[in-house]
């Protein structure tokens, strides 16, 4: 019987020492995952500050000049008269 505890002992222990080595594994993958996410997250910010020139986006109409939205108007109005 005594021989039967050990290796139930043992055989726990291995268990127990899988289980750590499994969660430090994990614990490894998910940090390269979180730092990756950063990376990305920096790019994309970088990029934003390139192309927006650190400002908010401009909104829809004041992209286009006053003179292609009254052309744009036109052309709209020219469509409900069809």
């Amino acid at each position: 019987m005594s021989i039967a505890r050990s290796l139930r002992k043992i055989l726990i222990s291995w268990k127990v020492i899988l289980v750590c080595v499994c969660m430090v594994a994990v614990s490894w993958y998910l940090r390269s995952i979180e730092k990756q996410v950063l990376d990305i997250d920096r790019e994309v910010s970088r990029i934003e500050r390139e192309v927006c020139g650190n400002s908010i986006l401009p909104t829809l109409p004041s992209l286009f000049p006053s003179s292609l939205r009254s052309r744009l108007d036109d052309v709209d109005y020219r469509l409900e008269d069809i």
